[in-house]
């Protein structure tokens, strides 16, 4: 649990199942076990830099079943689906991989569920990077606001 109190004046809950330097298999693992047992109502998924790293064959495939997974355990929920942030490490790789998000995401919309696309990599810049993995303060605070500005209309 963290996070402010409130955000733009409204009460906010500070439960979260956010999980560091997990691949998009280790999430898709705890979703078909316990992680959406609290009945979420927004999901916010940034999942794929680890990946992109450790095996970027194939992530786009498991990012689709992972959404798949999370649409049917949690169908009443928002889910908002991030392209990542840079990783100059894998650079290609994300491309390739961001590429495929927004195809991903459609699928999902025009079958009538409830994802949307969040571009967390346009505009992001390597210098809001603290490691070149990593963001930093600013960079976590550019994120926060992208998030805000893309489920805003959705938290009244």
């Amino acid at each position: 649990m963290n996070g402010p109190d409130t955000v733009d004046g409204e009460p906010f809950p500070q439960n979260h199942e956010g999980h560091s330097g997990w691949t998009i298999a280790q999430i898709d693992g705890i979703v078909r076990d316990s992680a959406l047992d609290v009945d979420p109502h927004i999901i916010l998924l940034h999942i794929g830099t680890n990946d992109m790293f450790q095996s970027a064959n194939g992530a786009p495939e498991r990012l689709g079943e992972l959404i798949d997974q999370i649409v049917e355990r949690a169908p009443n929920a928002l889910l908002a689906v991030a392209k990542i942030i840079p990783f100059p490490g894998a650079a290609s790789a994300v491309d390739t991989f961001n590429a495929a998000i927004p195809g991903l995401v459609q699928a999902q919309s025009d079958a009538g569920k409830h994802v949307i696309l969040v571009d967390q990599f346009t505009g992001f810049p390597t210098s809001e990077l603290a490691d070149g993995v990593h963001p930093n303060p600013d960079g976590y605070s550019r994120m926060a606001n992208t998030w805000y500005s893309a489920i805003s209309s959705y938290l009244r």
